[in-house]
């Protein structure tokens, strides 16, 4: 009879972590305006970029400043499935002088991969320009 219970628990414990985890995706996608898959991956990428991001920390004793822009930068990457949606959603809303856009524009600006690119190498450029200028000044 105990085993019985046992082997309930467990399955009662697993039903509410899986509810606790649906409802967290569920408020963050709805909190960014997002639909349930996107927000769970941004969510995904996000739990594992502050897993490395503290590992890197703790565990490889790598300094803060050093990491820093690339955080950032892996940070923004995060982000790129809720561009994505974003612009998808954007697309279908009608065009000034009627109808809507051509079927060959799939991309805003804000979601095209040399956005995504330029952001990424500016956060770069600048976090490690500014850390060697830094140091170079004294």
């Amino acid at each position: 009879m105990s085993q019985e219970n046992s082997s309930n628990a467990v399955a009662t414990a697993v039903i509410g972590g899986i509810a606790v985890v649906i409802l967290i995706v569920w408020k963050f996608s709805t909190a960014v305006g997002l639909d349930m898959n996107t927000g769970g991956w941004v969510l995904a990428y996000m739990i594992c970029w502050g897993a490395a991001f503290v590992g890197a920390l703790t565990l490889l004793n790598i300094p803060f400043g050093s990491l820093l822009p690339l955080a950032l930068a892996t940070l923004w990457m995060c982000w790129w499935p809720a561009l994505d949606y974003w612009a998808s959603q954007q697309l279908f809303y009608p065009q000034p002088f009627g109808g809507f856009p051509e079927s060959g524009s799939t991309t805003v600006w804000w979601s095209a991969w040399y956005t995504k690119a330029g952001v990424l190498i500016a956060i770069l450029g600048a976090g490690y320009g500014v850390r060697a200028w830094r140091s170079s000044a004294y």
